[in-house]
């Protein structure tokens, strides 16, 4: 079962997420998994956490953005990422021609 993660990439319990999106911990890495997304990375899907799934995939391979230039960056390079084999099987995942791709069972 899928776990959500905190800012800092530790598992949490659900007992511990807030009700409300708002409340959640700032995380860079959920907002690089966010910009990814828009920009065509892949797909929103109904796969509960997909988000903390995206941005743990993230957080293990793009640097901690600590400005608006690396924050683009870590997007563009989310964005290559997100479309390459090493997000096979990743929720919304579309590959290289930004497709999406069915899920295995």
């Amino acid at each position: 079962m899928d776990v959500p993660y905190n800012a800092h990439g530790g598992r949490i319990c659900f007992s511990n997420v807030p009700r409300n999106g708002y409340e959640l911990e700032n995380d860079e890495y959920r907002s690089v998994a966010g910009f990814v997304r828009d920009a065509g990375g892949y797909e929103k899907t109904t796969v509960p956490l997909e988000e903390f799934r995206w941005a743990d995939f993230f957080r293990a391979n793009i640097p901690l953005p600590e400005s608006d230039e690396d924050f683009a960056s870590a997007v563009h390079h989310g964005v290559s990422l997100a479309k390459g084999e090493l997000a096979i099987g990743f929720p919304g995942f579309v590959g290289p021609e930004g497709k999406l791709k069915q899920q295995p069972d």
